[in-house]
């Protein structure tokens, strides 16, 4: 049973998340963020009709709904998903800033979930691993939240592109925000990446370059765009797009997934692959 909560729960997060962006982009702004409203005040009189606690929907607020709603209209604003996507990427670039530059006490602050890890190491029989990270704290405390920001934008990106999805594919009167596979960063951000990503390595600073790394994000998913574009134009058969997924959820192997697809997307950045092919299918 607890390994069924374990697979659903990410399942049904996505899934509320995506909900709330398709409505949003569907209904508009305003009626969204009514029926969020109600929809918290009803589970409010719920939980002191039962005396449950309110903190499971305060969390789902917060950390789902309310993403999803301001990414929506975003979206609405702008009416453009590759600035969306950019304003996401650049928020969470800011924010892994603020965790690894500003923090002081992230030992402590992550202490509740790097004793998980060290005890489940534990108990699969890897002392020798819990005991590595026993002895670097700090390091272990950025490791955990870089992967937490990585998970984090991972999510929030599947909320905005799944639900933009179906708000395209729905009956009715819908606006096109362009594509996925037409995203592009730009060489300002790329040039950013660059020069920041020089400064880190050069002055030697731990911090800055667990930032880079979070500055990879927006050209892993340029990279995975460029992937959507070749299956798009029947370049990269369905088994190829579909095995690029199944590599990024497996250990060891999503780690040089997504650094391979950030390379790509960072090249196609300078060299501008889809619209050279684009060019070529054309003469």
């Amino acid at each position: 049973m607890q390994l069924l909560a374990a697979l659903l729960l990410p399942a049904l997060l996505i899934g509320s998340g995506v909900f709330f962006v398709f409505t949003t982009l569907k209904r508009g702004v305003r009626r969204s963020a009514v029926s969020a409203v109600v929809a918290v005040a009803a589970v409010g009189v719920a939980a002191v009709v039962t005396g449950a606690s309110m903190l499971s929907a305060v969390l789902t607020v917060l950390t789902i709904w309310l993403p999803a709603f301001v990414l929506a209209t975003v979206l609405q604003r702008t009416r453009s998903l590759t600035l969306t996507l950019q304003f996401l990427a650049l928020f969470f670039v800011a924010m892994s800033m603020y965790v690894f530059g500003v923090v002081d006490n992230l030992v402590e602050v992550i202490d509740p979930i790097s004793t998980m890890y060290i005890e489940f190491a534990r108990a699969s029989g890897l002392e020798d691993v819990a005991l590595g990270w026993e002895a670097e704290p700090l390091q272990f405390a950025r490791e955990i939240m870089l992967s937490i920001l990585w998970g984090a934008w991972i999510f929030f990106v599947l909320f905005l592109l799944v639900g933009y999805r179906f708000y395209r594919r729905s009956d009715g009167d819908s606006r096109d925000f362009g594509s996925f596979s037409s995203f592009d960063n730009g060489r300002v951000i790329a040039i950013v990446m660059l020069v920041f990503a020089g400064i880190a390595l050069a002055a030697g600073v731990t911090w800055l370059q667990y930032v880079a790394v979070m500055m990879l994000a927006p050209f892993w998913l340029q990279g995975l765009a460029v992937a959507h574009w070749l299956f798009e134009a029947r370049r990269l058969p369905l088994f190829a797009l579909i095995l690029i997924y199944i590599l990024m959820v497996l250990p060891v192997l999503n780690e040089i997934a997504i650094v391979g697809l950030a390379v790509a997307g960072y090249s196609d950045v300078w060299l501008g692959f889809r619209s050279r092919m684009a060019a070529n299918n054309e003469v």
